[in-house]
């Protein structure tokens, strides 16, 4: 049943993992899914390295705002990076990191200046979500707009068929 299905979902992590790495591949809706979970990462993730923290820890923490299945991928990462790998490499085996992201860590790496750069992927993080949001919204209204429609046909035959059944049975 559904509910048991949101059960295991809930509290075992294999079914949690698979879930949320399909939320992600949904069509349309896992791009706004992916978007807000990198804009999240890519703002966490800023503040951290401007603050000061460590590579790997403001890594490690940015990714515990995401989705399990980015979560996973970003301690993976973690691990490249510590044996490593530079961090614009380490992002790049993603499958889950725009592009957009890499070339600016590889920007800011180059040039020593990886909180400048991280202010402007955050910055395009958030305008490529409102993009991904808005592509989803314009395609939701007229689904909304069709099932509203439906509904209105039901109730009004639902009123007035038996109603016209009636009067055409009496006669004048």
């Amino acid at each position: 049943s559904i509910f048991s299905l949101l059960i295991a979902i809930k509290f075992h992590e294999k079914y949690r993992i698979f879930w949320s790495k399909i939320a992600i591949k949904i069509p349309i809706f896992g791009g706004v899914f992916l978007a807000y979970n990198m804009q999240e990462f890519t703002r966490s993730f800023w503040v951290l390295i401007s603050s000061g923290s460590g590579l790997i820890e403001a890594l490690n923490h940015a990714s515990q705002g995401c989705n399990i299945a980015l979560r996973q991928d970003f301690q993976r990462i973690s691990q490249i990076i510590e044996g490593g790998m530079s961090l614009s490499k380490a992002f790049k085996t993603s499958p889950y990191v725009p592009d957009f992201f890499v070339r600016l860590c590889a920007a800011g790496e180059k040039s020593d200046q990886l909180p400048f750069f991280l202010v402007h992927a955050c910055r395009f993080a958030g305008g490529y979500f409102k993009h991904k949001t808005g592509r989803f919204l314009a395609i939701l209204e007229p689904i909304a707009l069709l099932t509203v429609g439906s509904l209105l046909l039901w109730v009004v035959m639902a009123i007035f068929v038996p109603l016209y059944e009636h009067v055409s049975n009496v006669d004048f």
